[in-house]
């Protein structure tokens, strides 16, 4: 019972901080209850959010600084260049070390944890969202790394997206959320890190085709009210922008 009562305390500790933004605050004390049995849910969800706002915003500071960088490269401004560079190489280390961090808790605690879930649905809709994650840190270190480095941390981070794409096309509907937030990264990634456009357009084409076919089959079945339809339409549609904008760059290249 005082194990509980120390894990609830230190889950709602983390939810405060949640709401304070206290990112470092939320994952210290979710780190701390993991020391006192394996996570549950809230637990998983807490350390995600929590990553998920820090590399974010780091992400877009990245970016910032990198368009800068360049941006004075062209006027040959070497002095504004070279603090722009620093900066961003500050930022690098800050995003290399908050995606380790994760990634080392993912498979340390996180994927572990699952052996503990009674829910077996439940079981493998995590076992796909953890595997996406996994992929999208892993995407996120590759976006930042050197290309004579690069192949390595890409391969690591196509094994997870693809691990977690065959269990959803396996274990779960083609739209579910699960199904089509995978397969909205995993193209994301081909196209992006990958620099694949038809491997990229191939997965994404394929996952809209099959949850077009499952909405309209269940279409008597399900209403617009259902959470789960609308999580897919909305998924769906990113994936769509996603194709138009690949297709049309293609056109203009002549690709």
């Amino acid at each position: 019972m005082e194990k509980l009562d120390e894990v609830s305390a230190l889950i709602h500790k983390a939810k405060v901080a949640e709401q304070a933004e206290m990112h470092e605050m939320v994952i210290s004390s979710v780190s701390a209850s993991l020391k006192l049995g394996p996570a549950n849910s809230a637990q998983r969800g807490l350390l995600q959010t929590a990553y998920k706002n820090m590399v974010g915003k780091l992400r877009s500071s990245w970016r910032i600084l990198l368009s800068q960088e360049k941006k004075h490269h062209d006027e040959e401004d070497e002095m504004r260049e070279r603090v722009s560079n620093e900066f961003r190489m500050k930022v690098e280390a800050r995003i290399k070390d908050v995606c380790h961090r994760f990634l080392d808790v993912v498979e340390s605690e996180l994927l572990p944890s699952l052996a503990h879930e009674a829910d077996e649905e439940e079981k493998v809709r995590e076992m796909v969202r953890l595997l996406k994650v996994k992929g999208d840190y892993l995407r996120y270190l590759a976006e930042i790394t050197p290309n004579a480095e690069v192949d390595e941390v890409a391969e690591a981070a196509a094994q997870a997206y693809n691990a977690g794409l065959q269990i959803s096309k396996a274990h779960l509907t083609p739209s579910s959320r699960e199904s089509l937030g995978i397969v909205l990264n995993f193209s994301v990634f081909l196209h992006d890190v990958m620099n694949d456009r038809d491997a990229a357009l191939k997965v994404a084409n394929e996952a809209f085709e099959s949850a077009m076919e499952e909405i309209v089959e269940s279409k008597e079945t399900r209403s617009e009210a259902d959470g789960g339809l609308s999580d897919a339409t909305l998924i769906m549609q990113m994936i769509r922008d996603n194709m138009d904008v690949w297709k049309k760059a293609g056109k203009k290249s002549g690709a």
